[in-house]
């Protein structure tokens, strides 16, 4: 019996379960539509600025919405494990969003965008048979057996002249400047949240936004998960004859408090961009929807109990 459904004690009540994981499919996919809608609303004034922030803004708050949304389709499934990356990535791009509207907004919000052309420009060389580093990968995967039967996406010159031209542009040297100038006081390439006065890494990053609690005891151990190093945390004991038992997979253990925090951090960034773009009554409407529509449900979501076949 590989999944959890399936070992529920006989006269369990597997529908009462089912509702419960439909409860909290839908309420974490209602934060996801409420921070949507709160970015559809400020977005027409976000535009006026005519600048490049609101975007990376944008697609950001994207990222949180498509990760909260895969929570909230894991979470219907009673799959609490895997939802940890999910908030992991969430967190990041929230820190990531805060990061640029606390100040020097366009700046860093370019510097989002830098980065990604860095890497995309990286990328393009190593596609490049004719380069140093595509000659090296091609090596490399020369020798891995599980790259048996796979090719390597053809040279792209016109995205390499795309991002790569970038660099050259007059409003564009500044930001390369302190990106090249971090690279050689560092050592290496820096992230994007450090250039113009920021943090070095992410521990930092949350430290300097007072998120020390999520990031101490949340962030590391969904880090840990992620890179498959909390395995053994599923072995939960052994049976009389010896054998060990290990924890079934779609595990719903933990998935109130995984619900509420993706309901939580939704908030928290569509917060951001209303304090940001929205006038007094749209944020005064958001706080009346929330409150009407999302927190009761919020306080009152229930914690699954059930009984396991021995």
């Amino acid at each position: 019996m590989v999944y959890f459904a399936d070992q529920l004690a006989e006269g369990e009540n597997l529908e009462a379960y089912r509702q419960m994981l439909a409860e909290y499919g839908e309420l974490t996919s209602d934060a996801v539509k409420f921070l949507w809608d709160k970015w559809r609303i400020t977005e027409p004034e976000s535009y006026k600025e005519q600048k490049i922030y609101p975007l990376m803004v944008m697609v950001l708050l994207r990222h949180v919405c498509e990760q909260i949304d895969a929570v909230a389709v894991l979470a219907a499934s009673g799959c609490a494990e895997p939802c940890k990356g999910h908030l992991r990535s969430t967190f990041e791009a929230m820190l990531g969003i805060e990061h640029i509207l606390e100040k020097d907004s366009e700046k860093r919000g370019m510097a989002y965008q830098l980065a990604h052309a860095h890497r995309e420009v990286a990328l393009c060389n190593e596609l490049d048979p004719n380069e140093q580093v595509g000659k090296q990968l091609r090596a490399e995967l020369a020798n891995d057996p599980l790259w048996v039967g796979m090719q390597l996406p053809p040279p792209q010159p016109k995205l390499l002249a795309k991002w790569g031209g970038m660099f050259v542009k007059p409003e564009w040297v500044p930001i390369e400047e302190e990106w090249q100038k971090l690279k050689k006081a560092k050592g290496r390439k820096p992230e994007w949240y450090a250039l113009f006065d920021g943090q070095d890494n992410i521990q930092n990053l949350a430290t300097h936004f007072t998120h020390v609690g999520m990031y101490k005891f949340l962030y590391r151990h969904w880090s840990n998960a992620t890179h498959a190093g909390d395995c053994l945390s599923k072995v939960y004991g052994q049976k009389a004859s010896g054998k060990v038992v290990i924890t079934t997979i779609r595990h719903p253990e933990g998935l109130r408090s995984i619900v509420r925090l993706s309901v939580s951090l939704s908030k928290a960034v569509a917060r951001m961009v209303l304090d940001r773009w929205a006038t007094p009554e749209e944020k005064a409407a958001a706080d009346s929807e929330y409150a009407t529509k999302i927190q009761p449900r919020f306080n009152s979501v229930g914690e699954i109990t059930v009984n396991m076949i021995d």
